[in-house]
């Protein structure tokens, strides 16, 4: 089965970001496949976070990415982006909803 999962919490102080990293880890161990994790709204400040958790999803080949459009906030504040998500646009979420079986959001 192949999941694209998308983060987009309400308000800063959501657990979506744990949440969803429960799940994932959840379901790499059940041997499924995740296309990808988007980070929206004000998940994206994790692609700023050096996080070894999410690092070790990322190596497990998961394609991690951060929308472009909210992280332009973070870098013109000279903010680095985790070197193992990647900086897209929302027609690269949608893409990855077309390649995976589930699509799964977290609030």
């Amino acid at each position: 089965m192949k999941y694209s999962i998308i983060i987009s919490p309400n308000h800063k102080n959501s657990n979506a970001v744990d949440h969803a990293m429960r799940f994932i880890g959840s379901i790499l161990k059940q041997d499924a496949s995740i296309v990808s994790v988007f980070f929206y709204g004000y998940a994206v400040e994790n692609a700023f976070v050096f996080d070894s958790q999410w690092q070790k999803i990322s190596e497990q080949d998961v394609l991690l990415y951060a929308c472009s459009n909210i992280a332009d906030n973070y870098l013109n504040q000279q903010k680095k982006v985790a070197e193992y998500i990647d900086l897209v646009g929302l027609g690269q979420w949608m893409e990855s909803v077309y390649d995976a079986n589930k699509s799964i959001e977290f609030r």
